[in-house]
């Protein structure tokens, strides 16, 4: 994805594209007959940003559309990795809700109050260095936590960083979430395995993953640090008063930010809504070896009136299923702030 920004006539220039412009992993409805892709597509090349194939490709299918009229696919989700052009298409899709799609109300959150701003500026400059679409502009808000762009026609787009608090009372008709991720990490009582986890939102509910598992300790903090410096984590969860608190310290220091540690009843709570995401199916994983012989082996320790997983007493290596635990309940943690509003966990 090129964006170049210096003018609204302004096209990418033509060098080789490398690697595949089609997704390896690819679910689409089959429902759809037609779609706004290309209008899209158009409409991006003439405020200055030229779209890759790839890019083109998820605009698409993004934006099919059933025979009477509606989306084919209420919810969209592109798995990219950083600095690789999910952000072009996000401002494409924003760009065709604002000026082709009618959508009255479009709301952007990351994970951070800066990455937010910076799609905001980023969008900013498309839309004001083009004649056509700046001319229908009433008002560009740049109050900080009150960042917007309002077309005389009525539409709004609104950016937030991603908080306990922000965006409520909202309802947008496109709700754009960039980067929503939770890591967590954890050991066995032994200390022979160590794995780490990530969590995110997924079509209502939760999706969780085991990233790494391997035997010993000494691997984790090196592991966890090249994820960080690839994926940015809203935070890091570990229980402090688990085998991976050890960990603490490094992590911390290695990533210059605080590792998000769940207080006693905390635990109990993320417990238990793990079980019950997993009972009424608002929880999905892709059945990881790991994750199931924990599951599977998983046993019941009395908080009070509450539960967690036992992690001594048990035949398995329940580490897999406590990260996942603890990612999935960092999803609604309240982290603390200083300027930057975070939001991803692992």
């Amino acid at each position: 994805m090129t964006s170049l920004l210096e003018g609204p006539g302004a096209v990418a220039p033509d060098t080789p594209l490398y690697g595949s412009q089609t997704p390896r992993i690819l679910t689409v409805p089959k429902s759809c007959l037609s779609s706004s892709g290309q209008e899209a597509v158009e409409l991006a090349a003439l405020a200055g940003l030229k779209l890759d194939p790839w890019q083109q490709f998820v605009l698409d299918k993004g934006l099919g559309e059933r025979p009477d009229g509606q989306w084919s696919a209420f919810e969209v989700a592109v798995n990219v990795p950083r600095q690789n052009g999910k952000g072009g298409v996000i401002e494409a899709r924003e760009l065709a809700g604002l000026f082709l799609l009618g959508e009255k109300l479009i709301l952007h959150s990351a994970h951070e109050f800066k990455t937010s701003i910076v799609a905001f500026r980023r969008i900013e400059q498309l839309i004001m260095g083009c004649p056509d679409l700046r001319k229908r502009v009433l008002r560009v808000r740049k109050t900080t936590g009150e960042e917007a762009i309002e077309l005389v026609t009525g539409q709004v787009l609104r950016f937030l960083a991603r908080s306990g608090g922000s965006g409520r009372g909202f309802t947008g008709d496109c709700n754009v979430l960039d980067e929503a991720v939770i890591l967590g990490d954890d050991a066995t009582p032994e200390r022979s395995h160590a794995a780490i986890a990530v969590a995110g939102r997924w079509r209502g509910g939760a999706h969780v993953e085991v990233v790494a598992h391997q035997p010993g300790m000494g691997w984790a903090v090196e592991k966890a640090k090249k994820l960080h410096e690839r994926h940015k984590p809203r935070c890091w969860v570990v229980d402090a008063g688990g085998p991976a608190g050890s960990l603490i310290e490094d992590l911390a220091e290695e990533f210059g930010v605080d590792i998000v540690g769940p207080k006693m009843r905390e635990i109990a709570s993320a417990t238990g809504q793990f079980f019950d995401a997993v009972t009424d199916q608002s929880l999905s994983h892709i059945d990881q070896a790991p994750l199931a012989t924990a599951l599977a082996g998983a046993q019941k320790r009395p908080m009070g009136d509450a539960w967690a997983w036992a992690r001594r007493g048990v035949s398995v290596d329940i580490s897999p299923l406590v990260t996942v635990t603890l990612a999935k309940w960092g999803l609604g943690a309240e982290v603390e702030e200083s300027g930057d509003v975070v939001d991803n966990v692992w």
